[in-house]
């Protein structure tokens, strides 16, 4: 069977002040209860796929098989190129605590993750899941108690074995400013299949305060394999999510498919770019390309790394503290660099909670199709998502075909169809928080299910789930799955 690896989850099916997500002192990253949801999507257009999923408490909480599991939660099918929600939060028969779970099924397929905090205000965060794991893993960024203008920013590193046997890894530390070691953690003998919390807040070996900077994650077992989620809290209720690079997915150059300056609705994206080439980057050679969307008129800039990036160390570029990037500029932009790096991109709303986090994508990619397991178009709790697609041939534009299919929750909800053309090295959005009307997309308002996104050119995309007016955190983004 393939499988999948859903590398972190939290259930709290009734709020209980015990069994929340860490410790309640005020030096824990978080202090919320989070529960999970996560989509499975069938990448099989034509066959239903049988899934089943493996739980697993944390090793920090004891580990072992995750007790109480509802059959429902446990194996089920996925209609041919749809989608099923699993929701931890409905499952009243499942203890709460906190771990992992590893989805197999008889077909391909794929997973994102939203993290959420119920009954409270609201705090959320998404990441795609992993068909693999590695032996190194890289985290951009990472925080303890960072105090900036949209509060104080921890962050956390869960880790998942995704072996077959027990495994030792390490976590080393890099400093953002001095771009030197600082502290490298220990952890030995995770399970197969389980998954280790590491709470930065709470880590000894890091400076008290006002720290940031990134992360490797090694493992030191041979033939050890891990997959790695980042959270970073900012604030009391923002959460930004982020799956964490693989080695193998370093590259020279990274498209990022949507970039804000200072808009008015207060939101920008900061753009850090982590050196894994294994040696230092000199100064300048690290270029952020910035095209600017067609309506606005104005012309492309770019910056670069003012001083050298050792290797594991990150470059950030943050565009709400600089005016390089010229107020309320939006569109794409290019990473480049003479050595491999990863590229991750922060959505901040300045004033509010709201905050995203994706992955940049490789620009050497020649999959021209991607699935999203999540569409929502103005459902009745104020949700919708924006689906930013772009094509990384900068030298033909193309056509891009949309399939919305429905998920089977969706009571007399149809299949729709958009065609669009996409300009050379250019971007294609739909909102789905825009009446059909008024935007390019055909949904109608109650409308949720999973997309499948066609294109002649080399594509890639991200999804953003959106709901920007009951306050606090409920904005989520993740990356839509790449296939040939």
């Amino acid at each position: 069977m393939k499988k999948y690896t859903v590398g972190f989850m939290f259930v709290t099916v009734v709020l209980v002040s015990a069994l929340v997500i860490a410790s309640i002192v005020s030096a824990a990253a978080t202090t919320k209860s989070l529960s999970t949801v996560y989509a499975v999507q069938n990448l099989d257009a034509v066959s239903p796929a049988t899934v089943h999923v493996d739980y697993r408490i944390a090793q920090n909480d004891g580990g072992g098989a995750w007790p109480n599991v509802s059959a429902a939660s446990t194996d089920f099918t996925v209609p041919a190129g749809g989608a099923v929600n699993i929701a931890q939060y409905f499952d009243l028969t499942m203890a709460n605590g906190r771990g992992s779970a590893t989805v197999s099924s008889d077909r391909p397929i794929a997973a994102i993750v939203n993290q959420l905090a119920r009954s409270q205000v609201p705090t959320s965060g998404s990441y795609s899941g992993f068909d693999s794991g590695a032996a190194n893993v890289s985290a951009p960024l990472v925080f303890k108690n960072l105090s900036t203008s949209a509060g104080l920013i921890n962050s956390t590193l869960t880790v998942q074995n995704t072996g077959s046997a027990p495994t030792s890894f390490d976590i080393a530390y890099i400093d953002g400013v001095t771009f030197t070691p600082v502290f490298t953690k220990s952890v030995s003998s995770l399970p197969a299949g389980e998954s280790y919390y590491a709470d930065q807040s709470l880590e000894t070996g890091l400076p008290a305060s006002n720290w940031f900077g990134s992360a490797a994650v090694n493992a030191t077992t041979g033939g050890g394999t891990l997959a790695v989620v980042g959270n970073q809290f900012t604030g009391a209720d923002g959460l930004l999510t982020y799956s964490g690079f693989k080695s193998t997915e370093g590259f020279t150059s990274w498209a990022v498919p949507l970039y804000l300056c200072r808009l008015a609705n207060g939101f920008s994206s900061p753009i850090t770019v982590q050196n894994v080439s294994g040696s230092s980057i000199a100064a300048g050679a690290i270029q952020i390309n910035f095209t600017p969307d067609p309506s606005l008129g104005a012309a492309p800039f770019s910056v670069s790394n003012p001083t050298a990036v050792p290797n594991n160390a990150s470059f950030v570029y943050n565009p709400r503290i600089t005016t390089t990037c010229p107020t309320g500029s939006f569109g794409s932009a290019r990473v480049t660099a003479p050595a491999n790096v990863v590229a991750l991109v922060n959505q901040i709303q300045v004033g509010t909670a709201a905050a995203l986090s994706y992955n940049g994508i490789r620009t050497d990619s020649t999959n021209k199709t991607v699935l999203s397991p999540v569409v929502i178009s103005r459902i009745a709790n104020g949700f919708s998502t924006a689906e930013t697609v772009q094509n990384l041939d900068l030298t033909q534009g193309g056509t891009v075909t949309v399939t919305y299919i429905p998920n089977s929750a969706c009571v007399g909800c149809a299949t729709f169809t958009k065609v669009a053309s996409i300009a050379a090295g250019g971007g294609f959005i739909q909102n789905h928080r825009l009446a059909e009307g008024v935007s390019t997309h055909p949904l109608p308002a109650g409308w949720f299910g999973s997309a499948r996104i066609v294109s002649d050119r080399p594509i890639g995309a991200v999804v953003n789930q959106l709901e920007l007016l009951l306050g606090g955190d409920n904005s989520l983004s993740f990356n839509a799955f790449s296939q040939p």
